[in-house]
């Protein structure tokens, strides 16, 4: 789910009827319980693109380094040829990091990750909202009962 989609469907669930108080307080339950299984959806994502991303920085760092044989670069796509032609014959150690870096499958992997840990803070701050609903739920019903001089 793209994150503006989350972000509609919120907007939707984030209207409150003061004037059905009452159904308000069960609609709370299920939204709660609704972006809770989104919540866990998308860490699931995020957690399993980490390790994804953990495995290209080492199989990136293999590329470059030479080590990488070629039937394995073979059957992930990348090209030796390519490398062949923008690579000095010898990359030292300390540059690997730099390489890798700069690497077009490594820079989108970072991307993927960045997108989806914002889907996931932007998750974590509706059920945030949402607990914080119980809270003004209570103030509001004291005000009435105030009002109604209970």
């Amino acid at each position: 789910m793209k994150i503006s989609e989350l972000a509609e469907e919120w907007r939707q669930d984030a209207k409150v009827d003061l004037i059905h108080f009452r159904e308000e307080i069960e609609k709370t339950m299920r939204i709660h319980a609704k972006y809770i299984e989104y919540h866990s959806k998308e860490k699931r994502i995020l957690t399993r693109l980490q390790h994804a991303h953990n495995k290209l920085y080492k199989l990136k760092r293999e590329y470059y380094k030479g080590t990488l044989d070629v039937e394995e670069v073979t059957k992930l796509g990348w090209d030796m040829s390519e490398l062949n032609k923008t690579k000095p014959k010898r990359i030292l150690k300390e540059d690997l990091d730099t390489w890798v870096e700069a690497d077009n499958d490594y820079i989108n992997s970072l991307l993927k990750i960045e997108d989806q840990t914002n889907k996931v803070e932007f998750l974590e701050s509706i059920l945030k909202a949402i607990d914080s609903r119980s809270y003004h739920f209570s103030s509001y019903s004291r005000h009435v009962a105030w009002e109604d001089g209970r």
